[in-house]
C-alpha cells in the first residue's frame, strides 16, 4: 500500500483546575508547520517514503510533487491533472513539525498548506463523469474472502486522537494501515474506500468502492506481478494473477462502471523557495 497520508492544526493548550474538578486543556488550532524545510533530493535513491512521527512531526523522502500532492489532498494518482514538467522528475526531502501533537487530519491539513506556501501551489476540483473500476463484492451472496476479516480495532479512534501513527502489533504488522512490496500486500484496520485507493496502481485505472462493507478490515493479499516489459519470462508466473488473488482471497473484484469522479486540477506550482 501506498505511504500514509498527512496532517495539519495543531492542538494545544494549559489547562484550568477548578475547585474538585480538572478540565481538559483548551486546545489551539494552528494552521501551519511551526518549522518546515524543503531541500531537492539528487541521490537518485530508488525508496522513497512519507511518515508521521510523534510531536506533530512530518518527513518526506525522496518523492516528487505529485506524491506530495497525492497525500496532502488524499487523492489517488489518476485524479492529478496539470502541472509542470518536473512534477514527476524531480524529487524533495521534507522535514516540518507542529511543534506540539497533531491528529492525521491535522497533518493532512498542514502538509496541504506547506505545498501552497514553498511550491506556490494552486489547485481546483474539477468534477467529471469517467470509466473506473469499481470494487465489488465476487458473490451475491457477500461472503468474505478467507483472508478478508473484520478488524477488531476502532482506528476511526485512534487516529482522531494520535500523534502519528500508533506502533505495531504484537504480531510486527502495522496497526490502521498497511505495508505492501512486489506481489504482497498486509493491512490492518482499513476501510474499503482505502483498500480501493491504494491497489490503484496494480489496478492501472482509477479504483472506486462499490462494495458496501463498512467498517474497518484486515487483509493479507499476496499474488505474483508480472514480469518487467520485455522480459518475457512467462513462467515464473506460477501464482495468482492481481485481479485472482482478489477474488480469491478477498471475495471482491474490479468491474468496469462509469462514475462521477472529482480530478484535482493544478493550475500553478514552481520550485520551492529555498531554505
Amino acid at each position: 500500500m501506498a505511504a500514509r497520508p498527512i496532517l495539519a492544526c495543531l492542538v494545544a493548550g494549559a489547562g484550568m483546575t477548578l475547585p474538585a474538578l480538572a478540565q481538559s486543556p483548551a486546545p489551539a488550532v494552528h494552521t501551519t508547520f511551526e518549522v518546515a524545510t524543503v531541500k531537492r533530493n539528487t541521490s537518485g535513491d530508488v525508496n522513497s517514503w512519507l511518515d508521521a512521527k510523534p510531536g506533530g512531526i512530518v518527513v518526506a523522502f525522496n518523492l516528487t510533487l505529485r506524491s506530495l500532492i497525492r497525500n496532502a489532498y488524499e487523492v489517488q494518482i489518476f485524479q492529478i491533472e496539470g502541472g509542470p514538467p518536473w512534477l514527476d522528475s524531480d524529487r524533495f526531502d521534507i522535514t516540518a513539525t507542529a511543534g506540539g501533537p497533531a491528529t492525521r487530519e491535522q497533518r493532512v491539513s498542514m502538509l496541504k498548506a506547506l505545498l501552497e506556501d514553498r511550491f506556490k501551489l494552486v489547485a481546483r476540483i474539477e468534477p467529471r463523469e469517467m470509466q473506473v473500476l469499481a470494487l465489488v463484492l465476487a458473490r451475491s451472496d457477500r461472503p468474505l474472502g478467507p483472508q478478508l476479516r473484520p478488524s477488531a480495532v476502532d482506528c476511526e479512534a485512534i487516529r482522531a486522537k494520535a500523534d502519528g501513527p500508533p506502533p505495531p502489533g504484537a504480531d510486527g504488522q502495522p496497526v490502521c494501515g498497511g505495508r505492501s512490496r512486489a506481489g504482497n500486500i498486509v493491512a490492518r484496520g482499513v476501510t474499503m474506500t482505502e483498500v480501493a485507493r491504494n491497489i490503484t496502481s496494480q489496478a492501472g485505472s482509477f479504483v472506486v468502492d462499490r462494495t458496501g462493507l463498512t467498517g474497518g478490515f484486515d487483509f493479507d493479499l499476496q499474488w505474483t506481478p508480472e514480469p518487467a516489459a520485455g522480459d518475457g519470462r512467462r513462467d515464473i508466473l506460477d501464482g495468482p494473477s492481481f485481479t485472482t488473488a482478489l477474488q480469491e482471497q478477498l471475495g471482491i473484484k474490479l468491474e468496469r462502471q462509469r462514475a462521477p469522479i472529482d480530478i484535482l486540477v493544478i493550475d500553478r506550482a514552481e520550485q520551492p523557495s529555498p531554505d
